[in-house]
């Protein structure tokens, strides 16, 4: 059993998920997240919604990453880190910006993905899972697993 927990950086807006399971995260290098973010990659946890506990009030902004898809990111509006994103096609799933996660060490770093928009001085070991763009549904279930409890009926 894994509970996550963790806050915004000035701790307006903290969170718990009620039990996820084993939990696992992944990095995403696409141009989108580093460009959200600021950073070389995002490392995303995603879990079932209705698993996460969340206190203070969020923000949250839409964006489009592709035609017919977005993306809507949630922020603290007292310092704006970015705590979640949700997606337009993946419904009920909350992506936890795994940065804010207290307890990340308890979790998981399952693998890679968009790694053909990775910056070029990032190194990923030959037994790391990889992937060119966004896995298929099939692979995101084999990556996942029971993890975050991600697959569970809704």
């Amino acid at each position: 059993m894994t509970i996550v927990e963790g806050q915004c950086r000035c701790g307006d807006i903290r969170y718990q998920s009620v039990d996820i399971g084993p939990a696992g995260f992944y990095a995403c290098h696409c141009g989108q997240c580093r460009r959200l973010l600021g950073t070389s990659f995002a490392l995303n946890l995603p879990t079932r919604k209705d698993l996460v506990e969340i206190q203070g009030e969020l923000q949250g902004r839409d964006y489009q990453t592709a035609p017919g898809r977005g993306n809507r990111s949630y922020f603290c509006p007292n310092c704006h880190s970015h705590v979640f994103s949700a997606n337009s096609w993946r419904k009920g799933v909350l992506v936890v910006r795994a940065g804010t996660v207290t307890n990340l060490d308890d979790c998981e770093m399952l693998g890679h993905v968009w790694t053909s928009s990775k910056q070029s001085w990032v190194r990923i070991g030959p037994d790391e899972t990889a992937f060119s763009e966004s896995p298929t549904e099939d692979e995101w279930r084999s990556l996942f697993g029971n993890r975050n409890r991600l697959f569970d009926e809704f």
